[in-house]
């Protein structure tokens, strides 16, 4: 934008984070591999012509797939994906959105054996026709604390220190 001194709208957001990925994995292929490790972005946002958010899922090759409803991404995407295909529907209110995407990464944190069982710090991101809004950490924290308590007593298990609970 600082350069053509012109908003990039959401469509030409995707079209440019697509072409480094591109040109990253032309470079970086071999080591992505050989390491196992590489990491894709999500990227949403609101789309003023259509009048509607839209939401782009890519790969590590730079592929770019937009998505309707949710994207998941990562190591414990599979688990987080399953409570969204279960709980999601249309017209949730934000704050339902919101404890909705802290379930589904608590999930996958719990189901997950390639990471610790922890859940912080957490980062809500919040997009409409608004604009993008940020949930504060500690109130992040707050809701997955509740969630988490909430689920261990579901199953009649003690909480585990091991867990961040925002009172930090």
């Amino acid at each position: 934008e600082a350069v053509v001194e012109e908003p990039i709208f959401i469509d030409g957001q995707a079209e440019l984070l697509q072409g480094v990925l591109k040109r990253n994995f032309e470079y970086l292929n071999v080591l992505m591999y050989t390491l196992g490790y590489y990491a894709v972005p999500i990227l949403a946002g609101f789309d003023p012509f259509l009048k509607k958010g839209r939401l782009f899922e890519f790969d590590e090759t730079g592929g770019k797939y937009e998505k309707q409803d949710y994207v998941v991404s990562g190591s414990g995407g599979g688990m987080a994906e399953i409570v969204l295909d279960d709980r999601w529907e249309a017209g949730l209110s934000e704050t339902d959105a919101v404890l909705l995407a802290i379930r589904a990464v608590m999930r996958a944190s719990r189901d997950n054996y390639t990471s610790p069982g922890t859940l912080a710090p957490i980062t809500v991101y919040s997009v409409s026709k608004e604009g993008k809004r940020v949930l504060p950490e500690k109130k992040a924290l707050r809701l997955a604390w509740n969630l988490y308590i909430k689920d261990k007593k579901r199953r009649g298990e003690k909480a585990q220190e091991t867990f961040f609970s925002g009172k930090e």
